[in-house]
């Protein structure tokens, strides 16, 4: 049976006490399904082309892929535990190219491990562009660990000690380096602060021992000088910001004196009050935006995206709301949610008085995000994740990377490119194995199984069904478990994965339900596990009290499949139906509504009976009824209040179970919260 897997919460300015449902057990075989050696009937997005392979079998041996081809075919040996696809899209798994990993992750601090974060959102490769910890070797030990299977997460690349940066003390630069290479790390990062005569010091100690460099544009050295010296990459697209400012770079600064100089520059030089003018900046800047992207054509130099610090950046500063009502938001340690709501984090503290600053810097990264993309720069999916002060989520960012990637012109194949072809081509690079990011013989079996085509949605990257590493695979209902916390909020959540029997336990409380007529339990029928099928005739549940929608805000999320037009999938009874469809033409909607003057049915434009599964909701957040479909919202208005009613629930039938109100199709995992969610699971729930 589901546990109460936690994939949305509202956390209020008050930070909550979050509590673990379970502890994670270390122990690897523990956690890991029973070995998949074996897809079959797959649609294959081998990310070598943006063809789709139909129908493919696809076989694993250890950590790596060693054939595929049509199911019809491929022989699979008998002794191999085979996953039959049933036409679901097989595809490379995602890497963060620039994050950072915190020693303290195995700690308390953290709800859950930010390792099996990134698992369960499908990111099978991270890359730390500067560990943070005591020790820093801790993250080769890890990267080591994964490597021989006796730690779960996704395979690390990563940096050690940055010269430039305050860590690194007043330690020599170019011992720094020697240091990185004897430790074994993957790759040199180096920091925004070094000295022009440090910087050389340091590329060429890189040079000589063969390590591959990365990281800041430092402020004394710029955009020509780095390239001069041979840089091999930019560790974020808003590095380039500084080549359309006019400062002295010949300035002798402390470290924190920096930042305050360059923020007055810009200040200065444009008018920020009056917001970002694409006209004017193109204008001013046109030609040195020109050389820009002709030193960068010329050198191939890739860059890391990072587009969600910005947009994070602009949503605390000025939709605190909407920032701390984001469901993964639960995974942040809660000192620092504690500093957000003192208005002590990080970007609230540097921005402090001009506010105006964010949205102006994230319209001039997103034009030269769009102009870097025009002009064949090689871009790296990226978030800058893990440092625990940005309020960025590990793993879960990636796919608002994408999204921001998709709303500033990037195809799907081109956004999820960033992540995986581009991605272990830099690696390629770096160690010189291009072992990841594409389907094909040899490579490392990092794969993800999601429900939808991707190459036409880039969201359906979020609709998994399983993960593999090197090898190993992990179900949907495992990475639950891994990602699991208690959700103070969940009021009742019906699985719908019995086999047998009239009733339907309630996961989360004391609201079984008692299942009436004779519907067909599909235990292995869901969208994620167990679901119950309905005859659209006189099948239905019925549960106790839940809550009453006048006593505050609320959310509910469904999966269903099928149905047809005037049928329902939740009501109160006696009350209102609270989720279900128009007579016409099966558009969702909700009867639940104010008790005052205006107040009517809130209609969606949104067919939810064409046969496929789908995720609606209803939040209530005490002002606003929503409407979702597959975690996009379809409707919305203002009421000034809901009708009260303290019955019981009816899910598959309308409020007096008329004829025509009961449903034909599939229903799984209905969820109540006592929260108004915004959106929903990542894996699937």
């Amino acid at each position: 049976m589901k546990r109460a897997f936690i994939y949305s919460i509202i956390i209020s300015l008050l930070v909550p006490s979050l509590s673990y449902c379970k502890q994670v057990n270390e122990s690897i075989s523990n956690e890991i399904d029973d070995q998949i050696q074996a897809f079959t009937n797959v649609n294959l997005v081998r990310m070598t082309s943006e063809e789709i392979d139909t129908n493919q079998t696809l076989i694993v041996e250890g950590a790596n892929i060693i054939e595929f081809g049509p199911s019809n075919i491929v022989d699979i040996p008998e002794d191999l535990n085979v996953f039959d696809g049933e036409g679901a899209y097989l595809m490379p798994g995602l890497a963060d190219m620039h994050m950072h990993t915190r020693e303290d992750w195995l700690s308390n601090r953290w709800p859950v491990s930010p390792l099996y974060l990134y698992l369960a959102n499908g990111v099978t490769t991270i890359r730390d562009f500067g560990p943070r910890g005591y020790d820093l070797t801790y993250v080769l030990r890890w990267r080591d660990e994964i490597n021989e299977g006796s730690r779960i997460g996704p395979a690390i690349y990563a940096s050690g000690l940055r010269p430039g940066h305050s860590s690194a003390g007043n330690q020599d630069p170019q011992n720094i380096v020697q240091w990185n290479h004897s430790q074994d790390f993957d790759f040199l990062k180096i920091y925004s602060y070094i000295s022009y005569v440090d910087f050389e010091g340091v590329m060429a100690t890189a040079r000589q021992l063969g390590m591959y460099t990365a990281g800041h544009i430092p402020y004394p050295v710029g955009l020509e000088g780095v390239i001069a010296e041979g840089y091999d990459e930019i560790a974020h697209i808003e590095e380039l910001d500084w080549e359309f400012v006019e400062f002295n770079r010949d300035m002798v600064l402390a470290q924190g004196d920096w930042f305050p100089y360059l923020i007055g520059c810009i200040l200065r030089q444009n008018d920020i009050a009056s917001g970002f003018d694409l006209e004017d900046i193109q204008t001013r800047y046109g030609d040195r935006l020109a050389t820009v992207i002709s030193l960068l054509q010329s050198n191939n130099i890739p860059i890391c995206t990072t587009m969600i610090v910005d947009d994070l950046i602009v949503e605390k500063l000025f939709d605190p709301n909407t920032f701390i009502s984001r469901p993964e938001i639960i995974y942040l340690p809660q000192d620092y949610l504690a500093k957000f709501n003192q208005g002590a984090e990080k970007h609230q503290m540097q921005l402090q008085g001009i506010e105006n600053l964010a949205p102006y810097k994230y319209e001039m990264d997103k034009f030269l995000l769009k102009e870097l993309h025009q002009a064949g720069i090689p871009l790296l999916l990226s978030s800058d994740a893990g440092t625990a002060t940005m309020g960025i989520v590990p793993g879960f960012s990636i796919h608002d990377e994408l999204r921001i990637l998709i709303e500033n012109g990037f195809t799907p194949y081109e956004a999820i490119a960033a992540g995986t072809v581009n991605a272990s081509k830099v690696v390629e690079a770096m160690i010189g194995e291009n072992a990841f990011g594409t389907i094909e013989v040899g490579k490392r079996a990092d794969l993800i199984l999601v429900n939808g085509n991707p190459l036409e949605n880039v969201a359906n990257v979020k609709n998994i069904q399983g993960v593999m590493a090197a090898g190993r695979w992990y179900s949907n209902q495992t990475l639950e478990n891994m990602i699991e916390v208690c959700d103070p909020t969940l009021v009742a959540y019906w699985a719908f994965d019995e086999v047998e029997g009239d009733i339907a336990s309630d996961s989360a409380n004391d609201n079984d339900g008692t299942v009436y007529g004779e519907p067909t339990w599909q235990p292995k029928g869901g969208m994620v596990d167990g679901a119950l099928q309905l005859d659209g005739i006189d099948d239905y549940v019925s549960t106790p009290f839940v809550l009453n929608p006048a006593d505050g805000k609320f959310s509910i999320f469904i999966w269903i499949k099928g149905g047809a037009p005037g049928q329902v999938v939740l009501a109160q009874t006696g009350g209102a139906n609270w989720l279900g469809t128009d007579t016409l033409e099966g558009n969702l909607m909700t009867e639940l509504k104010g008790s005052g003057r205006g107040a009517a049915i809130l209609l969606s434009q949104a067919v939810i009976t064409d046969g496929n599964w789908h995720r609606i909701g209803l939040v209530w957040d005490g002002s606003h009824r929503t409407l979702y479909v597959d975690d996009v919202a379809v409707a919305e208005d203002t009421q000034g209040n809901l009708e009260s009613s303290d019955n019981g629930l009816y899910i598959g039938t309308g409020k007096a179970m008329e004829p025509g109100s009961f449903w034909l199709g599939l229903i799984d995992d209905v969820r109540i919260r006592s929260a108004p969610l915004r959106t929903g699971s990542t894996t699937g729930s």
